[in-house]
């Protein structure tokens, strides 16, 4: 669902709205506010023909006799409610009839300067509803001199994403999970389970191959143990407030047995909750307690937001929408980096190098002594265990804690890798 306002600095020459209604067929705009209209109100009708029976608008024109606002929305897709007008603006309330989007929609007009103040409760007003500026490219500014063509002011568009379709989601490790009493339990069973049919293989292969079967245990301890966890939260919050209100009427042991058992519930679910926003918002500098649950999951959001990719343009400006388009777009990109090579490179000077500093005999020899069991384990130990996992979606966490069951095999994998000085093919 596409939203977009735009000044077009007057819209009485027929050609211009042309153009303007085959902007917003060609975007998919589905509600529009169209700025600086100049369009006297006896003349409104004759222009609102031009753009059909598919579009409804507003105007304020009780407040600005040239029409200074035109707002307009595709009733078939969206309702709209209008909350108040006034001469520089129209604030107004947006729902799709899906039922799956809602938002407030304000086209503003350049009014008196902004004072600090102003600033200063804007910025207050961003913190307090948690909001994230929006991505955007194209101009900086809405006004340029080098606009549509129509007007020396670019449109805004911004785009919602109300159908999104995405992949299913690759495994990630969650911290929580490793304070689970069966998580051991799964790792060990996972372990031992994957080295069949795997023992002629490298080490590097048979550490991999004994992940994924762990992975599949974990995915199946999260269904269990945490899936829908949201739902679990207000169902006990339901089932608490319940026993609450019995206890009220009459207190047995029973009832005081189950509150508590209802209260340790949800103060697990809660921090489980709290920790998994922590870990998807990345944030660092703030520990888990004191209800961050709001900040954390508002971090999460924005970053997900950020990191999403929902416009692409490819080499010859052609703007890409839709998931396929994206996707095939990037790999197309790196498939052709990698596929180019340069036609030479520059060589070494051998002088240069022989005259620069060297590393003594004795430091040399450091380099190539055998990666010991204590090195390793101080090269996992200085990971930080909040950092993202890798791809196959462990962290360094999850290898500390399981450090027990898996140690033996890791030793001897990375211990080969450098002996041997190369890695297993990728099947």
């Amino acid at each position: 669902m596409n939203l977009c306002t735009w000044n077009v600095r007057g819209m009485n020459d027929p050609i211009k709205v042309g153009e303007i209604k085959k902007f917003l067929a060609e975007n998919k705009i589905v509600v529009v506010a169209l700025v600086e209209t100049k369009i006297k109100e006896e003349n409104c009708n004759k222009i609102l023909k031009k753009f059909g029976s598919v579009w409804q608008w507003d105007f304020n024109y009780s407040h600005s006799p040239r029409g200074r606002i035109w707002l307009g929305w595709k009733h078939a897709v969206v309702t709209v409610q209008i909350l108040q007008e006034t001469e520089q603006m129209i604030h107004t309330f947006v729902t799709a009839k899906s039922g799956q989007f809602s938002t407030f929609f304000t086209p503003v007009l350049n009014g008196s300067i902004v004072t600090a103040t102003e600033t200063r409760d804007f910025e207050a007003c961003i913190d307090g509803a948690a909001l994230a500026e929006l991505k955007c490219c194209g101009h900086f500014c809405s006004w340029s001199n080098k606009g549509q063509g129509l007007s020396d002011h670019s449109p805004l568009l911004m785009s919602c994403n109300v159908n999104v379709c995405t992949a299913g989601r690759p495994f990630k490790f969650f911290n929580y999970m490793a304070d689970h009493p069966k998580f051991l339990q799964t790792v060990q069973a996972g372990w031992s389970t994957g080295v069949h049919g795997n023992g002629n293989g490298n080490r590097l292969t048979q550490v991999w191959t004994k992940l994924k079967v762990v992975k599949q245990g974990l995915k199946h301890l999260h269904q269990h143990e945490f899936a829908k966890l949201e739902e679990r939260i207000e169902n006990i919050r339901t089932e608490l407030s319940l026993v609450q209100t019995q206890l009220a009427d009459n207190s047995t042991y029973v009832l005081q047995w189950t509150e508590k058992e209802f209260s340790e519930q949800l103060k697990k679910f809660l921090h489980v909750q709290e920790s998994a926003y922590r870990q998807k918002s990345r944030i660092q500098w703030l520990q888990i307690g004191d209800s961050n649950s709001k900040f954390f999951f508002s971090a999460m959001k924005e970053r997900q937001a950020r990191n999403s990719i929902d416009v692409l343009y490819d080499s010859s400006g052609k703007k890409l929408t839709t998931m396929q388009e994206i996707k095939g777009e990037i790999s197309q990109f790196y498939k052709g980096l990698i596929s180019t090579a340069a036609p030479s490179l520059i060589g070494i000077d051998v002088n240069i190098v022989r005259k620069g500093k060297q590393l003594s005999s004795s430091a040399s020899d450091e380099l190539i002594q055998h990666v010991t069991e204590s090195e390793i384990d101080a090269a996992l130990k200085g990971i930080d265990p909040n950092k993202a996992p890798g791809l196959d979606g462990f962290n360094s966490l999850f290898f500390l804690m399981a450090w027990g069951v898996i140690k033996g095999d890791v030793y001897k994998a990375v211990q080969e890798f450098f002996y041997h000085w190369g890695y297993a093919k990728a099947n």
